[in-house]
């Protein structure tokens, strides 16, 4: 960053929305409004109502190294630290994927179903938590709504799961209700039993789809999170043959990929799931598959 664009908030909110825009980065002011908002301790708002601010040396300082990260694609919310997910707050790092607004509508359909079934009492597994974003949303959720339950929150990666109970304890829902756990799905013995919803946000993106993301998701995103290295449907198919073997009722509700809906409904078939329905995203996009499995 040139030294004699720094003189005060607004010029260098300027200069830093252009070189990030020149980066290819989309929302470049948005961009450095954020990152200038975290070094100052403010809101967007109050930068513009201080907008002929001088930075001090230090705070010249961080805002150069927080920019040229950015300009290398790294994440805004890796270089934040935090992001917000359900209007909760969660702690992010290159350890845990970044939630996303389909990730929400997962979470808010689950809630739907749980509330509108008067449920008063639930036992849920998340596969592959993560941050924990979708477990403490339905914690704290269905907390707020007197729903008594008992959720399991499982992951391969131990980094992944302590970042997931540093979530729980920031937005209190570290409570006797919820459960994290080092596990493999694939293990032979994985299995759903003791659980009435099945939750997950899985790997779906093929190897072919991973190798053409943005710089963003293929470099600093764990890739682990993203694909499973094979057709995007490895996880779908361990999950099917999971509730296709489970001798209980079962409702599951699971985040797909944009493409993915025709694909999974013949696979579904071939593991004797019948009962399913999807969900559009905002962009009238199918990306929740919603299955039911009675058993008698």
């Amino acid at each position: 960053m040139s030294e004699t664009k720094l003189t005060n908030l607004l010029d260098i909110l300027k200069y830093s929305a252009k070189i990030l825009s020149e980066k290819g980065i989309e929302d470049a002011r948005l961009n450095a409004e954020l990152l200038m908002a975290n070094i100052l301790g403010c809101s967007r708002m109050e930068l513009y109502l201080n907008f002929d601010k001088p930075l001090n040396e230090d705070e010249r300082n961080r805002y150069k190294v927080f920019l040229k990260r950015r300009m290398k694609r790294e994440p805004l919310q890796y270089i934040l630290g935090e992001t917000e997910f359900c209007s909760y707050k969660f702690i992010v790092n290159n350890k845990v994927l970044i939630p996303r607004p389909e990730t929400e509508l997962l979470t808010e359909r689950t809630i739907k179903y749980i509330l509108n079934e008067k449920l008063k009492v639930v036992r849920i597994l998340d596969i592959g938590t993560g941050s924990g974003c979708i477990t403490v949303a339905l914690s704290g959720e269905l907390t707020k709504n007197k729903v008594k339950h008992h959720i399991t929150a499982v992951d391969i990666s131990e980094d992944a799961l302590k970042t997931a109970q540093n979530n729980a304890i920031i937005n209190n829902t570290d409570t006797g209700a919820v459960f994290y756990e080092l596990n493999d799905i694939f293990s032979d013995c994985f299995n759903l039993s003791g659980f009435d919803i099945i939750v997950s946000n899985p790997p779906y993106i093929s190897k072919q789809e991973y190798e053409k993301l943005e710089p963003e998701l293929r470099y600093y995103e764990p890739g682990i999170s993203l694909t499973d290295s094979s057709d995007g449907l490895s996880f779908f198919k361990r999950i099917f043959k999971l509730i296709e073997t489970s001798n209980q009722t079962l409702k599951c509700f699971l985040e797909i990929g944009y493409c993915q809906k025709e694909t999974l409904e013949k696979m579904a078939l071939n593991y004797n799931i019948t009962d399913f329905i999807f969900h559009k995203d905002y962009n009238g996009i199918f990306r929740i598959m919603e299955i039911t499995k009675c058993w008698q």
